[in-house]
């Protein structure tokens, strides 16, 4: 769990954007960890000081499955 600093002028929109996450990942992560007084609604209230974010992982590269039987 990584933690992320509100900073003045900062939106949900550009807070998801900074982090590589949509708006949705963003505050579904943040709300199922933080404290009830933390919620995050439609927008990032003044009191709001921190948002809880989790890192996608990267997708691991397809590998194609051998065919079988070998031709």
């Amino acid at each position: 769990m990584l933690t992320y600093r509100v900073q003045k002028g900062d939106t949900l929109e550009t807070v998801a954007n900074r982090l590589g996450l949509t708006i949705f990942e963003l505050r579904n992560y943040h709300n199922l960890h933080c404290e009830l007084w933390q919620l995050i609604g439609r927008e990032l209230t003044p009191k709001i000081n921190y948002i809880l974010y989790e890192l996608r992982e990267k997708k691991a590269e397809k590998k194609e499955m051998p065919k079988w039987p070998p031709c």
